[in-house]
């Protein structure tokens, strides 16, 4: 839900902001890098284009300094 409500998509999103919700999770650079990984993987394995691919890494690199916390 949160994807969708960060790409603008129709939806809405009440929950906890990045920061608030990874906070006591002690996540780490290379973990968070992971992720982006394994989103970019299943994105081309379901055939989304790259442009789409972009976007959601360009929303997704200025919450890395939110969820990052150790």
């Amino acid at each position: 839900m949160q994807f969708c409500f960060i790409l603008n998509g129709p939806c809405d999103y009440t929950g906890k902001d990045m920061a608030c919700s990874n906070k006591d999770h002690g996540i780490t650079n290379r973990e968070f890098n992971a992720l982006v990984e394994n989103l970019q993987l299943a994105m081309n394995t379901e055939g989304v284009p790259f442009r789409a691919q972009n976007k959601l890494r360009a929303k997704l690199a200025p919450m890395q300094r939110d969820v990052v916390t150790r």
